[in-house]
């Protein structure tokens, strides 16, 4: 839907003097002038949702992890996001309501109860309680797996609809997928009960959430854990700036640079990311569960490949050169899986709430990748259009370092040095 509501604040900014929805498939009036508006809606408005996002949710997780119930904050979100839908199909069917209204539309049915965002964390926090160290990795592959693909499909069908169908119908049918997902979590969803015992004061003081949860996360732990769990927070910190940022206007690069159409850049997504689904199952199944390869090696692994996919975008003048790129990220989806796998062995399934509430905290730090990658991108469009990928490779080459510090913090021990040192006698010390 992303997709949608971007191309919808682009062509009411950048048409003048339409009163009815016009054909996408006639040029803009002022391209430049469109793209600039819509960079400046995410160098304002997307920004401030992400922030409250990550406001909302610390209070929300920690509170989950109290009362237990976690899955009315998988139905929240889906509600606010029929009422959004059926809000922008009004301002579709009166096509002269100003690109403003459209976005303090989606501006406040997201702020409402924390958008997407909310779902998904509390989608990753459902699979988290509901398997164990073994099979996480796995589970937690296939849901990112899911909501990987569903990018890559919708953006192409989304393309193609707003094309022949028109914005109305295009948001008419995700209406409708939204209601069918709020049934499906109403009847399959089961909800979740705590087990951890408090009292009513500790419950409703929110002023205490976010110390609370930063004692337990940060609770006296064996150095090497500690300093690990510190570790993968500045890898995920890294990798979502990155992540954010370039997703944040990777659309307007190539609309604007190779002049793609919505249909063409939805086939290229489509392809890209289907690969990156291959390669996150092909390291979960046969790298982690058969092969048994640390998390660590598999992240370190994932982001030196993204390094040097930026490389790839910098020196690419040709459509077909754009092609390539995705073999070297093939495994783009691994590097933020692994990394809330690993993160979450250190926890139990009473913290897990907590723990994405400090997550929060830190995400803080990457929805700046959406102000940062805007300002980068509308001030070198004309020149340089490549130059927030150079912001990028050292963002990803540190996250490549970080998790080879993991992987030799975390490396398992061979079974027979295990045997050996079960076998030595322990020295006493007497003083």
């Amino acid at each position: 839907m992303d997709l949608v509501n971007t191309n919808l604040y682009l062509q009411k900014s950048c048409r003048f003097n339409v009163s009815v929805e016009p054909d996408m498939r006639t040029a803009c009036d002022d391209e430049k002038a469109g793209i600039s508006f819509v960079t400046s809606v995410n160098l304002k408005y997307r920004f401030a949702v992400k922030v409250s996002h990550t406001i909302v949710s610390i209070f929300i997780c920690a509170w989950s992890d109290r009362n237990g119930n976690r899955k009315c904050f998988l139905i929240l979100p889906t509600v606010a996001l029929i009422l959004q839908l059926s809000a922008l199909c009004y301002q579709t069917y009166y096509w002269s309501i100003p690109a403003d209204v459209s976005v303090w539309t989606e501006v406040f049915f997201q702020v409402l109860i924390g958008g997407n965002s909310m779902f998904n964390t509390f989608a990753k926090i459902n699979i988290f309680e509901t398997s164990n160290e073994e099979n996480r990795t796995l589970r937690t592959t296939i849901l990112i797996a899911m909501q990987t693909l569903s990018i890559p499909v919708s953006s192409a069908v989304s393309g193609y609809m707003m094309r022949n169908l028109g914005f109305f119908l295009t948001y008419v049918c995700c209406l409708i997928l939204s209601v069918s997902s709020l049934i499906l979590t109403c009847v399959f969803v089961k909800k979740t009960i705590s087990k951890q015992k408090i009292t009513d004061n500790e419950n409703f003081n929110l002023f205490l959430v976010i110390p609370s949860s930063i004692k337990v996360v940060f609770k006296k732990r064996p150095c090497r854990e500690s300093f690990s769990i510190m570790l993968l927070f500045m890898i995920s910190t890294c990798t979502g700036f990155v992540t954010t940022g370039e997703r944040s206007i990777i659309y307007f690069f190539f609309r604007y640079k190779f002049h793609w159409d919505e249909i063409t850049y939805g086939c290229y997504l489509t392809y890209k990311l289907i690969g990156s689904i291959c390669g996150t199952l092909f390291c979960s199944i046969i790298l982690s569960k058969k092969l048994k390869l640390h998390d660590g090696l598999i992240g370190a692994m994932s982001t030196f490949l993204l390094t040097f996919s930026s490389f790839g975008y910098i020196f690419a003048r040709e459509t077909w050169e754009l092609y390539l790129v995705p073999l070297l990220e093939v495994f783009n989806g691994v590097a933020l899986t692994i990394c809330d796998s690993f993160l979450s062995k250190f926890f139990t399934n009473e913290e897990f709430g907590r723990l994405f509430s400090v997550h929060m905290i830190f995400d803080v730090i990457t929805t700046t990748g959406i102000p940062v990658y805007s300002i980068i991108f509308e001030k070198t469009m004309d020149k340089f259009a490549a130059t927030f990928f150079l912001l990028s490779m050292p963002a990803n080459f540190v996250s490549t370092v970080l998790y080879s510090f993991t992987y030799f913090l975390n490396k398992p021990i061979p079974e027979e040095e295990e045997e050996e040192i079960e076998k030595k006698p322990k020295q006493i010390n007497i003083t």
